[in-house]
C-alpha cells in the first residue's frame, strides 16, 4: 500500500497555538519541497521547520533547511 498522507498538529511557537503539518521518512522523496511551520519525524529525531523557513530534500536524503522564505 502506499504511505499514509502527513498529518496536522497544534504546536505553540511564536507565541501562540498555530497548525503544522507533521511529516515521517515516507513522505521526504528526493526534491521534495516542505513549507514551514512543518515537524519531521524521523525515527532517532525531531526536525522543527520554522514559520518563515523551507526546506528540500537532496538526491542523498538530506534535509536543508532555508532560513529565508522563498
Amino acid at each position: 500500500g502506499s504511505a499514509a498522507a502527513p498529518t496536522t498538529r497544534p504546536v505553540y511557537s511564536g507565541g501562540a497555538w498555530r497548525t503544522a503539518t507533521v511529516l515521517r521518512p515516507e513522505h521526504l522523496a528526493a526534491d521534495t519541497r516542505i513549507d514551514g511551520l512543518a515537524i519531521v519525524e524521523m525515527p532517532d529525531t525531531t526536525i522543527v521547520i520554522g514559520e518563515g523557513q523551507w526546506a528540500e530534500v537532496d538526491a542523498h536524503s538530506n534535509l536543508i533547511i532555508h532560513l529565508d522564505a522563498r
